[in-house]
């Protein structure tokens, strides 16, 4: 009987494990993410995380090369992945029994071998013994596998002596950090300050190894290890760094050390985190991308503190590579390669520092592309120029601007801190009692202003890091950068405000009124948006670019759709201000977003001044279908170059392996929606705007009025029973069981306490004809629903009037409407006004009023009527199927039938059923 490929796999393993002391596993199943493993997992030793996957096939033509190929490609994606391996075994080896196979594996010059991973494939398979199968496994990219270890090693030390601070060092730890406090389960002060305290460790071993020298000597770590009394050893070696240059990074240590000087585990908190950098020390000396921003979000989980988001490593190269072209370069350098310091880049939002260290690498290869022969030590200067002089961050954060001042350090560490430019901006209430809002305080004192408004008064100064420790000095940036490159906050502005206490958060979001409110400017004004601190970012890189300058950005999905954002998408589409030149939006199921720890689907934009060359361009719009992994530097750089090679004109790099490229011409201040990013299939995009310019249709506002959800919400709960008078609601919207058109009340609600009197007015406007808030994509099933009693609900917009109508043809017109929006045009028109998340979008009433709807005075909408009887209690199929709906085929017929002049429906489902964010499927 033939051995099968699993009994191989097994055989394998066992040899690696036994013979060659490899860490091989044959497949098995994870229950708790209901994954398989690759045929065989590889790891460097026990324990570890990251593994390089080998999927194997028996026979060695031409189609088992290509199903083994198609087998490792699955686990390119998985993250522990390092690598991946396909493997083909001779066909003689399943003729083989067990016992003599295993001598065949052992000996076999005849595997057939092909590594595949984000470096891409080899040109062909070839051929070796199982010693050449061990060299493929651990050929990783040394960088990328240095961070990643780094990362781990750290995080594991961190960790575990944030679990070994008593209550009392997390207060100190809060206090020192000038952190919010937080309840005593919470680690984030300890973490913080563990982290900190790990960075300056760190600093010194890096200064030791690189002979820095420090009046009257350092000791290595090494030589502390074992010190009895390593608490003071630690502060005595700092303080001597202190007076050489690095106050920023080694004085929050210095502080927190001191001021746990009593506490009795300190000396066992700073073992283990002296032990964590000494295994990962090593590793660190040539790694030039940012391994504090994931460790920093990976060890706090959520940046729900203070709504700040890290950029993820991948991201920022790619970002940083597509704003910094050869043609960017040549401009803000006027050709000569000595100008490189006089360029001036910045990040009014740096956090741990990761985009200004991926612009450094990028300008250092357009330098290098120019100078062939660039040696080791003329790019060691060169950094160090670019740091001292270039690059430019901005942050609220205190223990931010450590991480980024540590960053930069690691990377330079003879750096001048006289030179650094990094500045913690006041947020509260300064030192003078002035009240200060962070960045957004830039925009005081420029030409933007009326020069009349008492703003102009006020200390615009702020905290500069130097090598002494900081100095409050006035930023003087107006109009000066080439590049502005930043990933703002984007949350909520309570967030970032809740931890100065109720009554300084009044007064510096009244600040942040008091600044809008000044700007001369109304494209400026408008772009502004006080719920969000993100919407004040680009009015500041608009002030700090120069005529030729540059804006990079990671933005939420809102900014490309919601209402709210409509200002700033006409400051990006004016002419005379900027040309957006690409946006590029992920529709990987995998990768939706460009920041860590956020679930909302993100872009990036780069526009530019306009200059005679761009100002005829259209914007290129660019969806993903594969988002690089966040550590995945070399990949972010092929993604890079693939793109600029689509804006050439070459788009097969980019389709055949990233996405797909589309070209807008973005009218004028438009506040268009930017719809191009809403779908990955560019068509439904093309067909969307047919649809909306087509005559007979007319908006949903214009013909209805509307209950929002959050009416409802503040206003009623539910209560058990039936109450007098009956107060009938539909509470609940589950995607998956909402199949039919038709409904009924669910339950049975009563106002509020003190509310009833808006409880009534609220009750007055219930209605028959119901939109839902939110969709989750790949399980709904119905866009609107009837019911023939009118309720309020919480979960659905309620249409409750058509100010045009009789109250007797008011049901009427809900049916024909129901049936409208649950054809394959309604639910087209849904996803196009979807923000935040794709694939789980929410609607507020502003969306849903800009519906498209056919206009009753042009359309016969008794057919719609007609349809709706009779499929009103009938099953829908979820969207990933719309396009075998039997059902929703014959609401497109009637559909048709009214509006002839819309574009054939068959097709639209089609391209529906395959949207990644519809299907959601991860592969």
């Amino acid at each position: 009987m033939p051995i099968e490929e699993k009994a191989i796999n097994g055989i394998l393993s066992d040899v690696l494990k036994r013979k060659f002391k490899v860490h091989a596993i044959p497949e098995f199943s994870i229950r708790s993410r209901g994954l398989k493993r690759p045929d065989i997992s590889v790891y460097e030793k026990m324990g570890d995380r990251y593994f390089t996957a080998i999927e194997c096939k028996i026979g060695q033509d031409i189609n088992a090369q290509k199903r083994a190929i198609k087998s490792a490609e699955r686990w390119i994606d998985e993250p522990d992945c390092w690598n991946v391996i396909a493997l083909c075994y001779p066909r003689e080896f399943s003729r083989e029994t067990s016992e003599s196979l295993s001598h065949q594996v052992v000996n076999s010059t005849k595997l057939l071998m092909l590594k595949i991973n984000r470096k891409g494939s080899s040109s062909r398979f070839y051929k070796g013994d199982i010693s050449d199968l061990i060299e493929l496994s651990n050929s990783i990219d040394e960088e990328t596998k240095n961070t990643r270890l780094i990362i781990d090693l750290l995080e594991k030390g961190i960790t575990k002596a944030a679990g070994m601070v008593s209550v009392e060092m997390s207060d100190v730890m809060a206090d020192n950090l000038e952190l919010p406090k937080l309840n005593k389960k919470d680690q984030r002060p300890a973490l913080i300050g563990c982290l900190i305290l790990a960075n300056t460790l760190l600093l010194q071993n890096r200064l030791k190894e690189g002979n820095v020298k420090v009046e009257g000597g350092i000791k290595s770590l090494l030589e502390l290890k074992d010190s009895r009394k390593l608490q003071l050893d630690l502060l005595d070696n700092w303080k001597k760094i202190r007076k050489k240059n690095y106050a920023p990074v080694i004085d929050p240590a210095i502080s927190l050390t001191k001021k746990l000087v009593t506490a009795s585990r300190t000396d066992e908190v700073l073992r283990v985190l002296l032990k964590a950098v000494l295994e990962c020390a090593s590793l660190i000396r040539n790694v030039q991308i940012d391994h504090i921003g994931p460790l920093y979000h990976g060890l706090l989980e959520t940046a729900r503190y203070d709504g700040s988001f890290y950029t993820s490593t991948s991201a920022s190269v790619l970002l940083s590579e597509l704003a910094i072209t050869a043609e960017w370069f040549d401009t803000a350098i006027q050709s000569d390669i000595n100008k490189v310091p006089q360029i001036k880049i910045c990040d009014p939002a740096c956090g741990t520092g990761t985009l200004l260290m991926a612009s450094a690498r990028s300008i250092t290869k357009r330098v290098e592309e120019i100078d062939r022969n660039v040696n080791q030590i003329q790019r060691e200067s060169l950094h160090l120029n670019l740091v001292e002089n270039v690059l430019y961050g901005f942050d609220i954060n205190r223990h931010a601007i450590h991480l980024s001042a540590s960053m930069l350090t690691m990377s330079a560490p003879k750096i001048d801190y006289n030179k650094l430019n990094l500045y913690r901006m006041h947020h509260g209430v300064d030192n003078n009692g002035q009240v200060r809002a962070g960045s957004l305080d830039i925009l005081i004192g420029s030409s933007i202003f009326n020069s009349s408004y008492d703003l102009k008064q006020r200390d615009t100064r702020q905290v500069k890091t130097v090598a002494s420790g900081y100095v409050s000095e006035s930023i003087d940036l107006d109009g000066k950068c080439d590049l502005v490159i930043m990933n703002p906050p984007f949350t909520r502005d309570s967030i970032r405000n809740d931890h100065l206490g109720k009554k300084i958060e009044e007064q510096v979001k009244k600040r942040e009124r008091e600044i809008q409110n000044d700007i001369e400017n109304q494209l400026r004004k408008n772009a502004i948006n006080r719920n969000t601190i993100f919407s004040y970012f680009p009015p500041i890189a608009d002030q700090l670019l120069n005529d030729e300058g540059t804006l990079a950005i990671v933005q939420p999905f809102a900014a490309n759709t919601g209402i709210a954002a409509q200002g700033y998408r006409q400051l990006l589409t004016n002419s005379a201000l900027f040309h957006v030149e690409i946006v590029v939006t992920s529709h990987d199921n995998s990768r939706i977003n460009f920041s860590e720890n956020t679930t909302i689907t993100e872009s990036l934009v780069v526009a530019r001044r306009p200059q005679n060359n761009n100002r005829k361009r259209e914007t290129a719009f660019v969806s993903l279908i594969k988002n690089p992994r966040a550590t995945d530097v070399f990949e972010a750089k092929q993604l890079a170059n693939s793109i600029k090679e689509a804006l050439g004109g070459n788009e097969n790099p980019l389709k055949s392996r990233f996405g797909s490229i589309c070209w807008k011409d973005l009218k004028e201040s438009s506040p268009k929606p930017w719809n191009e990013t809403v779908f990955y299939h560019q068509p439904l995009a093309e067909i969307y705007d047919q649809i909306s310019e087509k005559s007979g249709l007319t908006t949903l506002k214009s013909i209805a009025n509307i209950l929002g959800v959050r009416e409802v919400r503040g206003t009623f709960e539910r209560v058990e029973g039936s109450p007098s008078p009956y107060l009938k609601a539909l509470w609940y919207n589950k995607s998956g069981r909402e199949t039919k058109l038709k409904t009924l009340p669910d339950t049975y609600v009563l106002p509020k306490k003190r509310k009833k009197e808006k409880g009534d007015k609220i009750w007055a406007k219930r209605g028959n004809l119901l939109l839902p808030e939110k969709m989750r994509l790949n399980l709904v099933r119905t866009t609107a629903r009837f019911t023939e009693d009118p309720v309020i609900s919480p979960a659905y917009n309620t249409v409750f009037d058509f100010p045009f109508l009789s109250d007797k043809d008011f049901t009427i017109f809900c049916k024909a409407y129901c049936c409208w929006f649950n054809s394959t045009y309604g639910v087209l028109s849904f996803l196009n006004i979807r923000s935040r998340t794709l694939d789980y979008p929410i609607f507020t009433k502003g969306h849903i009023e800009s519906l498209p709807v056919p206009d009753p005075k042009k359309c016969d909408l008794n057919v719609l009527v007609e349809v709706f009887e009779k499929i009103q209690d009938k099953d829908l199929m979820p969207f990933p199927q719309i396009n075998e709906d039997a059902i929703r085929t014959e609401i497109d017929d009637a559909v048709q039938e009214i509006l002839p002049q819309l574009p054939d429906a068959k097709e639209l489902r089609e391209f529906i059923s395959m949207e990644p964010s519809v299907h959601q499927r991860k592969e």
